[in-house]
């Protein structure tokens, strides 16, 4: 299942990818439009898939599956970017992995960058909810050799190329619209399939090369920004019981996120048969949220500028203290040279007077006076 927003050429290479995919499974291709413009459309139609969805309304991420994953009667769901392309093989090992063990119900690939490098090999969650990539930024062979690129337990795997077991997901009532249009929907799902007693692996022989962040691609303020963070905040909400007893750092995490043991989370609610617009308010949310946003970057921004006028008159008085202190240094050093130079002196004339009184005429003289030494 391919939702398709922005993208033209990728979508066409992603169609072709599914299709040359070969294995011991029966496929349905199904591409699902996402409220998207004419031209993606046309493209939707070029590559020819089994099943063609087109929503006149983008209904967001989480929506937009749903709609693709409710028109279709099969065991497993692969949710694939249009900004994704597996490699041989790839679908075979995502099934296979679900095949091994029927507690499985989600199934991850081995997500590279478009350099080789890895994205992500399964996700781990840490504290207040931030996302870790399992061997990010390494190299292939760094991975393996870490021991990282094994069959293996993981908190989430990203929605841009995941298989589902669809029993599962509609026993844990799907994507939850509130996290409508993006972000944190696939983590969410995932961590829900945890509290229900299911298993999600990543399956590292199933590899997709992806473009993240293709797709919203001068999107970032509202994208990037708001929507991932109001996410977050929802994300947080929920699982907060989960979320406090997690560490800072994946490197410090013994084990998986005990979502099993201090989950608390509720069914979504059924969504209605017709789609629903779920931008309702988001606008508003926005607008809020950007003028908090400049708000808080106006007082950063006279903060910013009041420490850099204290650090100015701090500078001002340590220039003013110096140049006191070199003065001072300087009269210091010529105290001193008049010092040695009186102590010199009165030395000196010390050694005349006794040099006189030690003479003999003096001497003489002051016997002959009377006078006693």
């Amino acid at each position: 299942m391919i939702l398709a927003w922005r993208l033209v050429e990728e979508l066409e290479r992603c169609v072709r990818a599914v299709r040359s995919q070969e294995g011991d499974f029966l496929l349905e291709v199904v591409v699902v439009v996402n409220g998207a413009p004419e031209a993606v459309q046309e493209a939707a139609r070029r590559s020819a898939p089994d099943r063609l969805l087109v929503s006149e309304t983008n209904l967001g991420y989480g929506g937009g599956c749903t709609l693709g994953i409710d028109a279709v009667d099969t065991d497993y769901v692969v949710l694939l970017n249009d900004d994704a392309v597996p490699e041989a093989g790839w679908l075979q090992a995502l099934v296979g992995a679900a095949e091994a063990d029927e507690t499985i119900a989600a199934v991850s690939s081995l997500l590279l960058n478009d350099d080789g490098t890895i994205q992500e090999a399964g996700c781990r969650v840490v504290a207040h909810g931030a996302t870790h990539p399992i061997a990010g930024g390494l190299t292939v062979e760094a991975a393996r050799e870490a021991g990282l690129l094994v069959t293996h337990d993981v908190d989430y795997g990203s929605g841009a190329a995941l298989l589902l077991r669809r029993s599962a997901v509609a026993a844990v009532g799907g994507f939850d619209k509130r996290y409508e249009p993006a972000y944190y929907e696939d983590v969410d799902l995932q961590f829900r399939l945890h509290l229900a007693g299911h298993r999600v692996v990543v399956e590292p022989s199933a590899v997709a090369v992806h473009s993240s962040g293709l797709s919203t691609a001068g999107s970032s303020t509202y994208y990037r920004d708001f929507l991932s963070s109001r996410a977050l905040e929802l994300f947080q909400e929920r699982w907060a019981e989960v979320l406090e007893r997690l560490p800072e750092a994946s490197a410090d995490a013994p084990g998986l996120a005990p979502v099993a043991e201090f989950g608390v989370a509720e069914r979504p609610a059924s969504r209605n048969d017709e789609p629903s617009v779920v931008f309702t308010g988001l606008e508003a949310e926005f607008e809020r949220w950007a003028f908090e946003r400049l708000a808080f970057a106006d007082d950063r921004q006279r903060h910013t500028q009041d420490t850099l006028d204290l650090a100015a008159r701090r500078q001002a008085l340590a220039e003013v203290t110096q140049a006191e202190l070199l003065r001072l240094r300087d009269e210091l050093a010529h105290l001193r040279a008049q010092h040695r130079e009186l102590g010199e002196t009165a030395n000196a004339l010390r050694r005349r007077v006794d040099q006189f009184e030690s003479n003999p005429v003096r001497r003489a003289a002051r016997k002959a006076l009377g006078r006693s030494n």
